[in-house]
């Protein structure tokens, strides 16, 4: 099929598109000329590796992510507004937070492109309610206001986040809206492993106190006072944005617990395979994708009842559903799990594998 029309993606963080997104690319290469947009400093080798051949055009965008500086961003804003007067495309999709405002934003200049945002999680600024958030997050929900309708359709990936701008009167009830369940998983890539008999605990996530690491440290002291014979492993790597914590402090709490700290993790299936359950006391999620990977190798699981977590787990089925921000209801719900017989742990890995195929395959 020739390939006329142009599509810009824009993320925020260049990992997604090979992690998380790579398989829409790839579908979508097949109908647009597309230019990938994102800040690459990081991720550029592996990423042209990853799409060497494919005829996928790259161009580094310098943004902060998770940070606000004016001068920067209005010099991302500028790039932006030049790289679509420059390739003139059909269609744009940008995902997170800033990219899906910017567009919007930027998109004002230009009448004849659409524009898909997709909104993957709220962010630190609805989660978080002390003063300085709400301030910001008065100023975020003006900016979303504004840069969302200029889309053609909208894209969430839980009814929460939907309800939510919709009672916030950040979007109306006649924008055309979709409800995702996630960016999906690769069944082909993550597939169902045997579970092992050692009682194996794994969380993964950027090390962020909205993610839950510090109530898995201390559940984790907990759990393992009720029982020695029971391990706990925590990946990620560490996150500079405004929520960040504070690396030497983290890692001096981290020796003093019965957790192991791995670090960043590239390839995160050779510890989902070692690991018996899984792990994700998150305070708020688009769709957890990390969840997905333990769904899909047949993992229960254990995790917050918040929008983005809870559409992954059928409570005492595949896993359980815990009070988010309590170290006590995580505890109570490990202990509970390692008190289970391994044919009823199987019945619940069994139930994850069947939701991965059921709702999440990419």
């Amino acid at each position: 099929m020739k390939k006329c029309k142009r599509l810009i993606i824009f993320s925020g963080n260049s990992g997604s598109l090979i992690n998380f997104r790579y398989e829409l690319i790839l579908e979508l290469s097949k109908f647009y000329s597309i230019t990938l947009l994102a800040p690459f400093n990081e991720n550029i080798k592996l990423i042209k590796k990853k799409f060497k051949n494919k005829k996928i055009n790259l161009i580094n965008i310098d943004l902060i992510r998770n940070k606000y500086n004016i001068f920067s961003d209005l010099k991302t804003l500028y790039i932006l507004f030049i790289n679509i007067l420059k390739l003139n495309p059909q269609l744009i999709i940008s995902y997170n937070v800033k990219p899906v405002i910017f567009t919007g934003l930027v998109l004002s200049f230009f009448s004849n492109v659409k524009y898909i945002p997709i909104i993957t999680g709220l962010g630190f600024h609805f989660i978080n309610n002390n003063f300085k958030t709400k301030f910001f997050r008065s100023i975020i929900k003006f900016l979303y206001k504004f840069s969302l309708n200029k889309a053609k359709v909208i894209i969430f990936q839980n009814k929460d986040d939907r309800n939510l701008f919709l009672s916030e009167n950040i979007i109306k009830k006649f924008q055309k809206i979709l409800i995702v369940n996630g960016s999906g998983i690769n069944l082909k890539i993550f597939k169902k492993y045997k579970l092992p008999l050692k009682n194996i605990f794994l969380m993964s996530s950027r090390i962020l106190r909205e993610k839950g690491v510090f109530e898995y440290i201390k559940a984790s002291i907990i759990v393992k006072k009720f029982n020695n014979n029971c391990f706990f492993f925590l990946a990620g790597g560490f996150d500079n944005g405004i929520s960040f914590i504070n690396k030497k402090k983290f890692l001096n709490i981290i020796k003093k617990s019965p957790i192991n700290y791995l670090g960043h993790v590239n390839d995160m299936k050779k510890f989902l395979k070692k690991s018996k359950f899984y792990i994700l006391p998150s305070y708020r999620e688009g769709t957890s994708h990390s969840i997905l990977e333990a769904l899909a190798t047949g993992r229960p699981v254990i995790t917050t009842k918040v929008p983005g977590c809870k559409n992954t787990v059928v409570n005492n089925k595949n896993g359980y559903l815990v009070k988010p921000k309590s170290h006590i209801s995580l505890a109570k719900a490990m202990i509970k799990i390692i008190n289970k017989d391994h044919v009823s742990l199987l019945k619940m890995a069994n139930y994850s594998n069947y939701l991965a195929k059921k709702k999440f395959d990419v």
